[in-house]
Formats: structure tokens, sequence, C-alpha cells
């Protein structure tokens, strides 16, 4: 995913958070408004009772016509206690169902309205209204009013309770929010770094590339020049051949010829160009354009007839830059470099065959081995920091793979090609005479 992409996500995502939480807010604090429509509603039975006792008081003096106004004021608290019960909408206001909890506490209001309704009923039908039969319908009033208010009052407590869980919720995700924001910021600006550290590790390569290439073209030319003088030299005079001072100048010109492939192996594609090759041949030309030191001891394996379809001179810069890095670890200590293929007669069940390559030197700490093949990574004072790169590039060419680890206090390179390339699974490929 692209670092713009990341950000973008890690935007939308906290966006959506924020969202969400403000959503939950609105809807919790909604609840709890419906909840106080219903407080009013359960009190407002204190109105009605009132209401329907002050009609009943105003029989005494009137003629029974009056018995209407009761009629009405009895229908509007019965309507009213349904409403309590089950919902609904008066004058465009939401009233919501009453809570399972207070189901009870209904039950009790609406057996206390269903007795004051029967008792004032009675007492009309009998028509025989007189201060004590009232007086005791009042009494059975109050005891519907302190049922309607025991009921309000628990509606309001419980609202009470809503409005500070509200609080605390609006604390947790107020504070989940800011932890979400942090490590999202956190990420972004982890993102953000590693994208800029690319574009500028992208840039500088560019900038070298460039610049070396320029360098390693420069320095071809005179090189060959010197080659080849070197050779005419040689040709004139046999002798000079096997001079220790010609020998050592000539693994100097291979030398400088190393580096300068390394650099133009990594800052472009070069074509492959395979043929048959003994590989323990390779091997021990690697070793030949080496000076290995009197104090290292090397171990090459027997050379042999068997062979594998490969680039031999890009095998022999793989294996070059892997015995430099062997000599440069061990210094001037005492150590030794083992060179070890796998069964070249009994090649691996997939067709690979596995070329070790171990020495005595230190051993790399673990978090540096993650590193070991990237470009321009080295721990030495000396080298371009891009051999192991470009050798890694020449390997997975091949169809191969190359690691690096450590066992029994040695360093092993361990390189695992195929016996026959594959060149629809290879890079760039031109045919050689196989």
């Amino acid at each position: 995913m692209m670092p713009l992409h990341s950000v973008v996500l890690l935007v939308g995502i906290q966006i959506m958070l924020i969202s969400a939480s403000f959503s939950i807010l609105i809807y919790a604090e909604a609840q709890n408004a419906l909840n106080g429509n219903l407080i009013n509603i359960v009190g407002k039975n204190r109105l009605l009772a009132n209401t329907i006792q002050l009609e009943l008081n105003r029989a005494l003096f009137h003629d029974y016509d009056v018995h209407q106004h009761i009629d009405i004021a009895i229908t509007n608290m019965e309507n009213n206690i349904h409403i309590v019960k089950n919902g609904g909408i008066i004058d465009d206001v939401e009233i919501p169902p009453l809570p399972p909890e207070f189901d009870s506490d209904y039950d009790i209001l609406y057996m206390k309205f269903m007795l004051y309704k029967s008792m004032v009923y009675e007492l009309l039908e009998s028509r025989d209204l007189d201060f004590d039969s009232v007086e005791g319908a009042d009494v059975v009033n109050k005891a519907l009013i302190d049922a309607s208010d025991s009921l309000t009052e628990k509606l309001g407590h419980n609202s009470e309770t809503i409005a500070v869980q509200n609080m605390f919720l609006q604390i947790l995700l107020g504070s989940t929010n800011i932890v979400i924001l942090i490590i999202m910021v956190i990420f972004m600006w982890r993102i953000i770094k590693k994208y800029t550290a690319q574009t500028i590790r992208t840039e500088k390569f560019e900038v070298i590339g460039k610049f070396a290439s320029m360098m390693a073209h420069d320095i071809r030319n005179p090189l060959g020049s010197l080659r080849n003088s070197i050779e005419i030299i040689q040709r004139s005079n046999p002798s000079l051949s096997t001079d220790n001072e010609m020998v050592r100048i000539n693994r100097s010109i291979k030398r400088i010829s190393h580096q300068v492939e390394g650099v133009l192996n990594y800052v472009r594609a070069v074509p492959l160009i395979v043929n048959k090759e003994s590989i323990t041949s390779i091997l021990h030309r690697s070793a030949y354009m080496m000076t290995i030191p009197e104090n290292i001891t090397i171990t090459l394996p027997d050379e042999d007839d068997s062979t594998i379809e490969c680039d031999a001179e890009k095998l022999e810069f793989v294996f070059v830059n892997l015995l430099l890095n062997a000599v440069q670890a061990i210094g001037d200590d005492t150590g030794r470099i083992n060179v070890k293929i796998s069964d070249k007669n009994n090649y691996e069940p997939d067709n690979y065959i596995t070329i070790t390559i171990e020495n005595s030197g230190p051993t790399i700490p673990d978090e540096v081995i993650p590193h070991v093949f990237e470009p321009m990574f080295t721990t030495k004072m000396q080298g371009t920091g891009l051999g192991l790169t470009s050798s890694k590039n020449i390997i997975e060419l091949h169809n191969g793979t190359i690691s690096v680890s450590n066992a029994d206090g040695m360093v092993l390179f361990i390189v695992r090609i195929p016996k026959v390339y594959n060149k629809k699974r290879g890079g760039t490929y031109r045919k050689g005479k196989v």
C-alpha cells in the first residue's frame, strides 16, 4: 500500500471513529430526553387525578349535568395512563414506552386508578353524594397520586443514573478517541518518516547511480588499455607471466574490474549470458582472483566435470564478493574459509545445488543480519556497500536464493541455484553457447 493511501486510510478510520462516537452520544442523549418526556407524562397523572376529584367536589353543589365533566376527566387520565405504559405521540412530542423494570409500579398505579374510577362511578350512579362519601373518594385519590408520584420519582432517579452514565460515556469515548488519535498520529508519523527516508534514499541512489556509472565507465576504459598492455608485455616476454610483481599487477587489475562490475551490476540491468559451466571451476577461478593472506586457510572443493546452466562471469563476481567479505571479516587473525558444495552427482530433490561459504570471522550481530543485503549498507571502512546487494540480484536472476546466518561460531553464506536455468522465471536473459 502506498504511504499516501495508508495516511488517507488512517484519517478515514479516525473520522469514522469520531462520527461513531458522536452518533452514540447523540443517541444516548436522545433516549434520555425521551425519558424526560415520559416523566412529564407520568407527572401529569397528579394533575388529572386532582381534576377528577375537583369535578367530584363540584357535583355536591351542582346539577348532575356536571357528571359529563367527570367522565371527560376520567377518560383523559385513563388515556394518559395507557400512554405511560405503551408510549405514543402527544402534541408532536414522542413518548417512549415504560421500561419493563417499572412494570410492577405501573400495575400498582393502574390498579389504584381502576379502584378510584370504580368508586367515583358508584357514587355518581347512587346519586347519594355527601361530604363523607366524597371524602372517602379523596382518600383513594391521594393513594392514586402517591402511586403516580412514586413512579415519577423512580423514573427521575433512573434518568439521573442514565445522565451520569452518559457523562462517563462521554469521558470514555473522548479518552478513547484521544488515545486512538495519538496512535494514529504516531502511525502516520512513522509512515511519513519511512516514506520521506525512502524518497531521500531513492534520490540519493539515483545520484550515486549516475555518478557511479559515469565513474565506472571512465575507469573501465583506461583499465582495459592497461590490461591489454600487460598482455602484450607478457606475450613478448613469457617469463614475466610468472613474475610475482606481474601476478600482483594482474590480480590488482582484476580486483579493480571486479569493483567496477559491482557498481555497473547495481546501476543497470545486465543480461545473463547462460552457458553450461562447472561450478567448482567457477569457485576456483574466483579464489584465484583473490589475494588470500597467509594467516587464512581456504578450503575449496575438488574440481570435476559436473555442470550447471549459469552466467559464469556473474557467479564469479558473487563468489569473489563472498570470499572478499570472509577475508575482511577475519582480518589479521588466524582463520579459515571453507567452501562446500552439496553432492554434485545427487542434486537436491528440487534440482537445486547449494554452495556454502563459511568463515571463522566474528559472527554477525542479530540486528545486522536483516540489513546485510541492503544497498549502501556496510560495517567496513572500505567498500561501496553494493557488493552483496549486487550478488543477491545476480543469484535471484538465476532463480536462486542467498542467505546469511551464524552457526557454531562461523558465519555462513548459503547460495542455492538451480542446475537448469529457467528463463521463464529468471530476469533479463541472453543464451550463450550451451
